[in-house]
């Protein structure tokens, strides 16, 4: 049994990070919902642990496989949809990464990202969409500068 809800939540992260977030988001969508390769999916995973916890809300490997395969066996007409919005999270990911690389003189970003979560059985999060126009701070060696 599970619970699904959609939410806005402020992270603050590192270059880093985003790429460990996608990369991660990346395993989830194509060697867990596309490929179904639990194997795969475990492997991709563990090279990117460390993030999993803070940005997805599970906090091991195995709770992300376990959380995946449990989802695909129960989502039925809802699995495509949920598919696409990991694949899009996947990609929104992409324009953090490029503004970051863009403006090497902050080190750290506060971004608004909208998640969909799943809980109750299965306890794991996807980033749904975020941009770069969603940065509300920039952090740099003089301290934090807020967006406007």
């Amino acid at each position: 049994m599970y619970w699904k809800k959609e939410y806005v939540d402020t992270l603050t992260v590192s270059l880093q990070n985003l790429r460990d977030m996608q990369k991660a988001q990346y395993a989830m969508w194509n060697d867990g919902f596309k490929e179904q390769n639990f194997s795969n999916l475990t492997a991709s995973l563990g090279a990117v642990s460390t993030i999993l916890s803070f940005a997805f809300g599970a906090p091991t490997v195995v709770a992300v496989v376990s959380a995946i395969s449990g989802l695909i066996s129960e989502l039925g007409s809802g699995l495509q949809t949920t598919e696409d919005i990991v694949k899009e999270g996947h990609w929104k990911l992409q324009d953090l990464v490029n503004w970051m690389e863009s403006h090497p003189q902050y080190d750290l970003i506060k971004v608004k990202m909208s998640f969909l979560e799943f809980y109750g059985d299965y306890n794991i999060r996807f980033v749904e969409y975020t941009s770069s126009d969603y940065i509300t701070a920039v952090h740099t060696s003089n301290g934090w500068i807020m967006s406007p």
